[in-house]
């Protein structure tokens, strides 16, 4: 398995901006703390696992950007990023998860790929390291850790402003407070119990 210098050397070459490299450890403290708290309870996860996922999730976000702004990182950085832009197509989610399987890190590939906001319908987290970090990534908003209704609202109104909240969009969020729920009714935790705990309060 990958190690934390591993995904580190990730961060280098690809060139992952420093606020995205901020968001990905607040998800990988989330991580590490419900894998703790459902360890407690009898649950095996793997928390090495949980930890470089929550790290690695994200390496690659920057071909998604819609914009790179001009004072984003230095001038190398933003000739990097042009040609992973132009290089790389699809989502981060699933280019990430291609680069992670090519190095052999198959079951890290996975939890990467099914990070993806859809995925909680067409490609749903089954274990769970996989459902820790899907939520984990859903409690974060740059790196601050927020409410999941509001970091639900504040990413449908980045990708879809004034748009009405569709049908799909709505399934989707019943199974994302679902999963929530899943995991909350496992341990002596509650949602909002998670910011005071990371010592964010």
């Amino acid at each position: 398995m990958i190690s934390e210098q591993g995904i580190k050397q990730l961060y280098d070459e690809f060139h992952t901006p420093l606020h995205v490299r901020a968001h990905c450890l607040q998800v990988a403290r989330i991580g590490q703390l419900l894998g703790e708290k459902l360890i407690e309870k009898g649950l095996e996860v793997d928390l090495k696992l949980v930890w470089l996922a929550g790290l690695a999730h994200d390496f690659i976000r920057i071909i998604d950007f819609k914009d790179v702004p001009a004072d984003l990182g230095t001038q190398e950085d933003q000739i990097v990023w042009g040609k992973l832009r132009s290089t790389y197509k699809g989502h981060h989610a699933d280019v990430g998860a291609q680069i992670l399987e090519e190095m052999g890190e198959s079951t890290l590939a996975q939890i990467v790929q099914k990070h993806k906001y859809c995925a909680i319908l067409n490609n749903p987290p089954q274990t769970w390291e996989e459902k820790i970090i899907y939520y984990a990534d859903k409690r974060v908003t740059h790196n601050d850790i927020v409410d999941l209704q509001e970091r639900l609202n504040e990413g449908y109104e980045r990708n879809f402003a004034n748009q009405p909240i569709t049908e799909e969009e709505k399934e989707r969020r019943q199974a994302i407070i679902a999963l929530e729920k899943e995991i909350f009714d496992q341990i002596d935790l509650t949602p909002e119990d998670v910011r005071i705990a990371l010592g964010e309060d």
